[in-house]
């Protein structure tokens, strides 16, 4: 079963910093941040099981996988009975904690 992908609000906006700071400051690789999230949604979309378990109070079921070209994760719940992989945060590994999330 393939999992439809949707986005918070929150997970919008720091998704589109991310690529902004991307193009900006590594033009000659602009679209990898954006590539890659694709192609990793795609992925989970797929096998959501794949992220590891990442502990958060008040959003249970939530993963993280990490990108493997750019130093980011996906923050992410699967909700199977629903059919939908929620992106609640694109975050940079490179931070000293976790990224602001809500379910």
């Amino acid at each position: 079963m393939k999992l439809r992908i949707g986005t918070t609000p929150d997970a919008d906006k720091l998704i589109a910093q991310i690529e902004n700071w991307w193009r900006e400051n590594r033009p000659s690789t602009a679209s990898l941040v954006t590539d890659e999230l694709e192609r990793v949604l795609t992925f989970l979309a797929e096998n959501p099981h794949a992220g590891r378990p990442y502990q958060r109070r008040g959003i249970p079921g939530l993963r993280m996988y990490r990108l493997k070209k750019t130093p980011y994760h996906v923050y992410y719940v699967p909700d199977l009975e629903h059919g939908e992989l929620k992106v609640l945060a694109l975050w940079s590994s490179m931070r000293k904690r976790g990224p602001p999330l809500k379910p």
